[in-house]
């Protein structure tokens, strides 16, 4: 079988997997299920340049906890790309997660295609790829609007072109690794623990031409790092300028917090690897595979030991340094996904080593992991589609409130410039971004929500909407004092002061 039809095959099967998950389905679903809010911050970046300009380095969302809702975080190409195509198909969200699967699936073809590089085998090539479909958190946020899929992607491909470079001396190559570093670093700063791995795998491993790959490449380096600092800076000025603290912009560690706080994050997520992480027959044989390729990279592969130990101690720093998000937030595990993929490639060589001139056994191991990988992927097809069961929560309830009475609040014609109060909304955007105003959010209705009011009005707030009303019947004697616009069974809408 030649390279072209083993690349066809890869992608065919890749498809083919896709569909299995009804990535088709969930395409065209709107933001929903685990981590809503996220969802929804990512959306209203690009909504705010579709709707409220297109100036790039001002970028917003609907939430005014802030001056006129502005907040910095990635690097916001993406979601500038993504406002773009709304002027050609008009505000669809399926384009910001199609550009993230899109991405994330050139970075699968591309790691593929490094499996071939570094195994010289098509089926543990293909296994190798397909085994990290294991991961619920992987798939499900690999087809979502957060930008972690994206970077993963990004960097996956850099490795692939980083190894073309070693083997070729492609300086081609070594500009697309970089510049794909770069980006994903841009995307989520975290990600530059790739880079750094890189140029202490050469400074230990290729002692020898130590010169030429320095000459080359650490310039590209700083230039790289350069760039990620401007902009990290420029988030911390232009946060710092509007007053947004909204996006988490340093680190949270594990010295920061007592012992018992410790031992309750360790059980959380002790307790999610075998639901979220990894499929618990995946973990065993990551962990069996993972330990022969510690033996055999002592023995035979000391370069890629060597690699696979700097990336364990870069993902267990960033494990450390950002301890705290691992208790509610599943995502973080992407970032470990380069960690897990080249250890598990340790182990597939050693073993290859060993069974070489056993036709037999090496059979065996290939069929073992290829049931294991299947059933890997069924239980992560299963997971995945629990999410969207259960996609409607306490944090996307309002957002689907909204649309379900779409036809209702279309009757109201909203100035453009309009603020909103939403209330009862758990979230921080996700009924602002329904109505595409800006605008505040109450999370919880209490007697002090008049005291509340006034000051959002003394802000510039001209409507509020109320939803569940009637679950509130003292709330609605003290809003006796507003006009009422229109109401239905399910939403009122008051008027505090006109445009």
């Amino acid at each position: 079988m030649n390279s072209k039809i083993k690349n066809l095959t890869f992608i065919f099967l890749l498809l083919i997997i896709y569909f299995f998950f009804d990535f088709d389905s969930i395409l065209l679903k709107f933001p929903q299920g685990v981590h809503f809010i996220r969802q929804t911050d990512s959306l209203a970046f690009a909504s705010n340049y579709y709707h409220f300009g297109f100036h790039f380095f001002k970028p917003g969302l609907f939430n005014l906890m802030s001056e006129n809702a502005y907040a910095a975080c990635e690097f916001p190409i993406i979601y500038y790309i993504t406002a773009l195509l709304y002027l050609l198909f008009g505000e669809q969200e399926f384009i910001l997660k199609s550009i993230n699967l899109i991405i994330l699936s050139i970075g699968c073809y591309h790691l593929f295609r490094l499996s071939m590089l570094l195994l010289k085998d098509f089926m543990l090539s293909m296994l190798s790829v397909f085994f990290l479909f294991s991961s619920v958190a992987f798939v499900y946020y690999g087809f979502n609007y957060l930008p972690d899929s994206a970077a993963l992607g990004l960097t996956f491909s850099a490795w692939y072109f980083y190894h073309k470079f070693l083997e070729f001396k492609n300086l081609k190559a070594l500009f697309y690794c970089f510049s794909l570093l770069t980006l994903a670093a841009l995307l989520k700063a975290t990600y530059f623990i790739q880079p750094i791995a890189i140029i202490l795998v050469l400074i230990v491993v290729y002692k020898n031409d130590i010169k030429f790959y320095f000459r080359k490449i650490l310039p590209i380096f700083f230039i790289s790092g350069f760039i990620v600092l401007i902009w990290n800076l420029y988030v911390f000025y232009f946060n710092a300028k509007h007053h947004s603290e909204y996006f988490t912009t340093s680190t949270l560690p594990i010295w920061d917090l007592s012992k018992n706080e410790i031992t309750l994050i360790w059980n959380e997520m002790l307790g999610e690897w075998y639901k979220k992480y990894l499929a618990q027959s995946s973990f065993h044989l990551y962990l069996i595979v993972s330990l022969i390729g510690l033996y055999f990279g002592i023995v035979r592969y000391r370069e890629m030991l060597f690699l696979v130990i700097i990336l364990c101690l870069g993902t267990l720093s960033y494990f450390f340094l950002f301890y705290q998000q691992f208790k509610h937030h599943d995502y973080y595990f992407l970032l470990m996904i380069p960690f897990v993929y080249f250890s598990l490639i340790l182990g597939l060589k050693g073993i290859s080593e060993k069974l070489k001139n056993k036709p037999v056994f090496i059979s065996v191991f290939k069929l073992v992991f290829f049931v294991i990988v299947v059933a890997g992927i069924n239980y992560s097809i299963g997971k995945v589609g629990e999410r969207y069961v259960k996609g409607k929560d306490d944090f996307s309830k309002i957002a689907f409130d909204l649309k379900e009475n779409k036809a209702f609040i279309s009757t109201i014609k909203f100035n453009s410039k309009a603020k909103l109060i939403i209330a009862e909304d758990k979230s921080i955007n996700g009924g602002l971004y329904f109505m595409k105003r800006k605008g505040w959010l109450i999370g919880n209705i209490k007697e002090d929500i008049i005291d509340r009011i006034q000051t959002f009005k003394e802000n510039g707030a001209n409507y509020l909407i109320l939803i569940d009303y009637k679950k509130h019947p003292s709330i609605i004697d003290l809003l006796s004092n507003f006009k009422v616009l229109s109401k239905n069974e399910k939403i009122i809408i008051y008027e505090i002061q006109k445009v």
